[in-house]
This record gives structure tokens, sequence and C-alpha cells, in this order.
């Protein structure tokens, strides 16, 4: 719909959206370890492991996460104090069912190795890393060549 409709409007709307979803994500995880406890809330604390999965990020690459790969280290803390609060809400429901908990806690381990990768993928994209890398292995090329 973005790629067929030239309206400013809904083009203004789709960006707003993505860019407050991480924002409208961590919200939620925030009001989910204030607000869950007990046990009649455990099918709602089973829906933080999947904010992790969502703050994980896309599998594609756009335009806006290219200028992120300098912020790696921003995204470093949001990782670790994401994972934090997910897995206080994790922990702070008593789990009554075990299938219940067998799923979250493999939602929440998918979710942080998801959320692990993004953050080294932009530490491994950013600009001086790919320079560093490139001018290492030019001049190892030029030497082979020379001898």
């Amino acid at each position: 719909m973005r790629r067929r409709s030239t309206s400013r409007v809904l083009g203004t709307v789709l960006w707003l959206a993505y860019l407050s979803a991480d924002s409208v994500a961590v919200f939620v995880l925030g009001h989910l370890a204030a607000r869950a406890s007990g046990p009649q809330h455990e099918l709602i604390t089973f829906w933080a492991p999947f904010l992790l999965v969502h703050l994980g990020g896309q599998d594609t690459i756009t335009a806006l996460s290219m200028q992120d790969n300098e912020l790696w280290t921003r995204h470093l803390l949001g990782f670790v104090s994401q994972v934090a609060v997910a897995g206080y809400v994790v922990s702070k429901s008593s789990w009554s069912d075990r299938r219940l908990l067998a799923a979250t806690v493999l939602v929440f381990l998918s979710g942080s190795f998801k959320y692990a990768g993004r953050t080294s993928c932009l530490f491994f994209a950013r600009p001086a890393k790919i320079r560093d890398q490139s001018m290492h292995i030019l001049s190892k090329t030029l030497r082979v060549l020379k001898v």
C-alpha cells in the first residue's frame, strides 16, 4: 500500500508508526512489569517474551536502521534493560501450568537471541568496523600479490 500510494498523510502515518513501534513495546513491557502478578495474570505475562521478539526487529535492513549502526551502544543498553525487564515479568508470575511456562521460556530465549542478533549486526555493520576490515583484507591481498 505504501509503494502504490503517494499520499503524504499515509507516508507520515506509516513513518510515525515505524518510529514509535519500539517505544510502544517498551511502554507495554514496563506496564506488564508494574501490573502483572499473581496466577490470574499468567496469560498476560506470556506476552512479555513476544515483546522481546518484536524488539529484535525485522529480518530486513531498512535505511533507518543503517543510520543506527553508529548507535549500537544505545541498542546494547536497550537489549540489556529490556531482557532484564522481560525476565522480571516472567519470573514475577506464579506458573501453575508447566506447558505455558515451557512455551514462555522458549519464546523468551528466542526473543533474547533475536534481539542480541540485531544488536550484534549493528555492531559489526558500523562503518568504522567495515573500513578496518576492508583495509586489512586489502593490505593482505597486496602482500600476497607482491610476493
